[in-house]
């Protein structure tokens, strides 16, 4: 079981036992079926066994169409897709996120941020920090819905303890240098942590709501997307047509 060090410096569990659990056999088992599958293709076009071509040519294709299965009805139920996922959420805002914590550091004058420690908060802090926004849909959803949230920090700043009852999570607020985050960044990293904290403003402030962050990260990017998608359908017709080609090859070979 993974530990680290919470607010009052007290060892914690890190992580969920559960989700790492679930992670693991996840890995384990998605590993186990491309080992397989691999095995099957690469293995039967060395020895030109048939039956394993014909197998690796069914699982790519059994494959292939669950891709594009998905896809269509993620389409075609794509508002009920966009309800399910936004549900979901804004209950780990609600009833989950914890938030990062302010630490003083014993050798300086400022205070150090320290990492979330449970998965629901890492995520969202991370989600912050990386696409310039906060809340799922504005800065106010944590200050209006958040339950488990610690919206009170004390740290120091010059030598002086300051106390302060947050409008928003630390992660909200906007950095000086993005790769600080988490390991060497203390407050004097932030453009102005305290105005952030107290009253947040564009200047200081994500405003900008993660849902429509992360939907104009894909847009943006939205060729890549299409074309590494593109790619891997791609590989995989030619993988089902080559293994064909080959079964087939094979056959002809045993008839004569």
């Amino acid at each position: 079981m993974l530990k680290g060090w919470g607010a009052g410096g007290e060892l914690v569990d890190a992580v969920d036992p559960s989700l790492l659990e679930t992670a693991a056999y996840v890995l384990i088992g998605a590993g186990s079926v491309v080992f397989i599958i691999a095995f099957l293709g690469c293995f039967g076009a060395m020895k030109e066994i048939r039956c394993f071509l014909l197998i690796y040519t069914i699982i790519i294709f059994l494959i292939f169409g669950a891709q594009v299965t998905c896809g269509v009805l993620a389409y075609l139920f794509r508002d009920q897709v966009k309800l399910e996922a936004t549900t979901f959420l804004n209950n780990t805002i609600i009833q989950k996120y914890k938030g990062l914590d302010l630490q003083a550091v014993e050798s300086g004058n400022y205070s150090k941020v320290v990492e979330s420690i449970d998965p629901y908060s890492a995520g969202w802090d991370f989600s912050h920090i990386f696409f310039d926004c906060c809340g799922l849909y504005n800065h106010t959803d944590f200050s209006d819905y958040a339950t488990v949230w610690n919206s009170s920090y004390t740290f120091t700043v010059s030598g002086y303890n300051i106390n302060i009852e947050t409008k928003v999570p630390v992660s909200c607020c906007k950095l000086k240098d993005k790769s600080n985050f988490p390991d060497n960044l203390g407050t004097d990293g932030f453009v102005n942590i305290t105005g952030c904290l107290s009253e947040p403003t564009e200047t200081n402030t994500h405003m900008t709501g993660c849902y429509s962050a992360v939907l104009d990260y894909v847009s943006q990017y939205s060729v890549y997307f299409i074309a590494a998608a593109a790619t891997v359908a791609a590989l995989e017709i030619i993988g089902m047509i080559a293994a064909c080609c080959l079964w087939r090859e094979i056959g002809k070979e045993n008839d004569d």
